[in-house]
């Protein structure tokens, strides 16, 4: 006759094992959450320069960059192949001036050339049915109490990635029209590696600008004042008081050491992993 050891646990009762993805506090359990927590936050304060420069050469700060883009038919595809092409192209959209194009676009290349990628920059007539995916974007939008028709930035990248295929490359458009959304009507641009897509607001069109924007277009997803801190760079000063380019509504042109690490590191490891080559 054998004898059971109470003391012995069993498979049944044993703790079911949390996925690392699971995003339920109570089954994550205080202490995980309070060390997953502590890890993000200490990723958003402070970095040092040879983990912020793998982090992007990996990636990881620019895993976002990577995600699938939505089609019309919410189908996903991986429209940030629009690189393969080496191509950006600018355009006027509805109402602009053709002539508002040569600040921007000298913004643009020095972007690319500040990076040191070997891609062409072309400045074309908008095409009719960029024109119809620009116009079929177009929703109404309340800003400071005035009805408006505001241009819905997915939207537009919904329906531009549909008419690439074949010819991978990145679209520029300068619209009359504001952005649309909560959060980004004031905006002055916005621009998505993940997409290839960008826009500018034809009342704020600089150099500046359309040097900043495409600096988000070729993969830098962040603002100069996060982390907070990278260790390892000149000073940079606190966060609320830097003015590099890669801050919102800064004035300087020039990238920051950390943001030009990031873009540089950013392309040799998309360099690595696709076999292809960007950079000059």
């Amino acid at each position: 006759m054998t004898t059971e050891d109470p003391r012995a646990t069993r498979a049944d009762d044993a703790p079911a094992k949390v996925s690392f993805f699971e995003l339920n506090p109570k089954k994550i359990g205080r202490k995980r959450l309070i060390r997953t927590l502590a890890f993000a936050l200490l990723i958003v304060c402070v970095s040092v320069t040879p983990l912020w420069r793998l982090g992007w050469y990996l990636p990881i700060y620019s895993a976002k960059c990577f995600f699938p883009t939505f089609d019309t038919r919410h189908r996903p595809r991986a429209a940030w192949h629009w690189v393969d092409g080496r191509e950006i192209r600018l355009y006027a959209g509805p109402g602009v001036d053709a002539g508002r194009t040569r600040e921007v676009a000298a913004g643009v290349r020095a972007m690319v050339e500040d990076i040191g990628l070997d891609f062409t920059v072309k400045v074309l007539p908008l095409p009719d049915d960029i024109r119809a995916a620009y116009d079929a974007s177009l929703e109404p939008f309340t800003i400071r109490g005035e009805r408006v028709q505001a241009l819905d930035f997915g939207k537009l990248e919904s329906r531009l990635i549909e008419l690439r295929a074949g010819d991978p490359h990145a679209d520029l458009l300068i619209s009359r029209a504001p952005l649309s959304g909560r959060m980004t009507w004031w905006a002055h641009g916005m621009a998505s590696f993940t997409s290839g897509v960008g826009v500018f607001n034809e009342a704020n069109l600089s150099f500046h600008l359309g040097k900043h924007e495409t600096g988000h277009l070729l993969g830098y997803l962040f603002h100069d004042d996060l982390p907070l801190f990278v260790l390892g760079y000149p000073w940079e000063g606190l966060p609320g008081r830097r003015d590099t380019l890669m801050v919102l509504l800064s004035t300087n042109d020039d990238l920051s050491p950390r943001a030009r690490d990031a873009l540089r590191y950013f392309w040799r490891g998309l360099e690595a992993r696709s076999g292809k080559t960007f950079l000059r």
